[in-house]
Order: structure tokens, then C-alpha cells, then sequence
């Protein structure tokens, strides 16, 4: 019998609300951010929120600018703001559903377009190991700037999932997929199950017309 893999999205799925706005707010609370970060922060939250910029360009402008191109640095800003913030946004249904597919021995996995800084600390919290998602490449310790080709978006969340399900001796056709996003639509329509969780406008419909599950992780 071959492995059973359910995939999560992590921001408005695993989390309630979207990682990328509430790090931008937390940075713009933070005492220690200088003017020219809290200045940065703002810009990208307004573009963000009108969707006049990808999300992995936000990311890879901000990793860099709070950490100044340290790795290790990075690593203690997001550990302190999942600490803060994220620590306390984990839907409990989605623990909840995570864990009733680890009782059925299905592989769990987060995928996400956030970076690993996010994506890591969370995926721990709910008991899940692996991990597909947005990284930024590092050499001798130091951010270059570039992604890892492709992120973790749209059509290269399908490269992602194929690979570990390759992996895994896994199929697309038993696979499951819980996301909030018409931007999955690329992943959503491959996997034998896909779930609409808490879905926007564009996926409500689309997961109305082909009689896909739709659930709400909201708090219980």
C-alpha cells in the first residue's frame, strides 16, 4: 500500500490570518526596528495588502533588512516573533485535523509559499517534520539575496509536492491538500482531495462548482 501525504498550507489554514501581515505589523511594534525597517515595513504591508507585489519578494526584502544578511540573526527574529505572535494564531482545528491524519498513518507536510524562518517554528508546534516552502539561498552564513529556484508558490508548490511525494512513494491521486487560496488552484487540481479551508472568494466558488470540501479552522 503507498503513503498517504496531506499537505497544509500554513497562513489562513494552519495559521489564522497571513504570517506576511502580521510580521509586517510586528515590525512596525518592535522598539529595536530602526526607522528605515519600520519605514520598509509599511510600504510592503500597503503593496501586500493590494497584491502590487508577490509575496516571496516581500519576504526576501525583509529577512535580509532585519538581519542584515545574517542567517543566524534571521533565525532569532522570527524564533521571537513566532514566540509573540504566531505562537498564539495556531487554528486548533487545524492541529486537530493534522493530528487525526498522523492517527491514520498519513505523512503530514507544511507547504507555503512563507520562508523557512516562518514556516519552521510552526510546523514543530503541530507535530510535523517536514517542511516545503520559500528558501533563500546561503552561503558562508550570509544571505546572497536569491531564492532557491522555484518558490514555494502556485505552480511551484506542484514542484514541491511531486518531489516529495516521489520521495515518499507517494501519489497525487491519494494525496490531500488543505488551502485557503485560488493562487493553489495549480496543486488543489492535481491532488485526489482537495480542501478548501477558510477560502477566499475566487476558491469558494471554484470548490462550489466541483463539489470540493469546504471547512473553517476558525477558533473552538
Amino acid at each position: 500500500m503507498s503513503q498517504t501525504v496531506a499537505f497544509f498550507d500554513l497562513d489562513n489554514t494552519i495559521l489564522i490570518g497571513s504570517s506576511g501581515l502580521m510580521y509586517l505589523r510586528y515590525l512596525l511594534q518592535t522598539p529595536d526596528a530602526s526607522f528605515s525597517t519600520k519605514l520598509n515595513a509599511t510600504l510592503q504591508a500597503a503593496r501586500y495588502r493590494f497584491a502590487m507585489i508577490d509575496y516571496t519578494a516581500v519576504a526576501v526584502k525583509l529577512v535580509d533588512s532585519v538581519s542584515n544578511s545574517s542567517e543566524e540573526v534571521a533565525r532569532e527574529v522570527y524564533q521571537d516573533f513566532y514566540d509573540e505572535v504566531l505562537a498564539n494564531k495556531i487554528s486548533p482545528l487545524a492541529r486537530q485535523r493534522i493530528a487525526e491524519h498522523q492517527a491514520q498513518g498519513h505523512l503530514v507536510a507544511v507547504i507555503s509559499a512563507a520562508t523557512q524562518y516562518v514556516v519552521e517554528p510552526v510546523a514543530r508546534a503541530v507535530g510535523v517534520a517536514d517542511v516545503l516552502c520559500t528558501r533563500l539561498e546561503v552561503k558562508n552564513g550570509l544571505f546572497t539575496g536569491q531564492v532557491i529556484e522555484p518558490p514555494c508558490f502556485g505552480p511551484g508548490k506542484v514542484y514541491y509536492a511531486r518531489q516529495f511525494l516521489q520521495q515518499h512513494g507517494a501519489a497525487l491521486a491519494d494525496a490531500y491538500f488543505y488551502t485557503d487560496s485560488d493562487v493553489d488552484l495549480p496543486l488543489l487540481e492535481l491532488v485526489g482531495h482537495p480542501v478548501a479551508v477558510n477560502p477566499d472568494r475566487r476558491l469558494t466558488q471554484v470548490a462550489r462548482q466541483r463539489g470540493w470540501p469546504i471547512e473553517f479552522f476558525a477558533w473552538s
